[in-house]
């Protein structure tokens, strides 16, 4: 089951409001929440996680990393994740160091590739849209 909380947080502080630390004499003690909200939840291989989320959109992510569990759990999770994240240029320097291991292309040849794909993708804004080309 998931939870979605702010910390409780203690301070210390002197009558004129000024932080100080524990043990100060005159120091009033005050429990105060966070300003962060956290879920914990369980993941896909039963070890409690404990994530800090926006405090805007704490709910909406909530339920995204809980569903993600589960899709995971159930063995659907999607394996192309990791490189959706990365940048396209990482890609591109990828795509040409194979070109260059394979042995039978010149490096001004993989220097060209890579440089032909650059422009086509970012000609046209190319961004990685997870949801629209893959299957669920």
């Amino acid at each position: 089951m998931a939870r979605l909380y702010r910390q409780c947080v203690t301070r210390y502080r002197l009558p004129n409001g000024k932080a100080v630390k524990k043990g100060t004499s005159g120091a009033r003690k005050s429990k105060e929440h966070s300003e962060k909200w956290y879920c914990e939840y369980t993941d896909a291989s039963d070890h409690v996680r404990r994530v800090p989320l926006s405090p805007k959109f704490a709910q909406t992510m909530m339920a995204e990393l809980i569903h993600k569990a589960d899709r995971e759990r159930s063995g659907r999770s999607d394996p192309f994740e990791a490189h959706a994240k990365r940048p396209l240029s990482d890609h591109l320097a990828d795509y040409k160091g194979d070109l260059l291991a394979k042995g039978n292309t010149w490096p001004s040849k993989s220097h060209e590739s890579r440089h032909c794909v650059r422009r086509a993708g970012f000609g046209v804004s190319a961004t990685f849209r997870p949801a629209a080309f893959r299957a669920t």
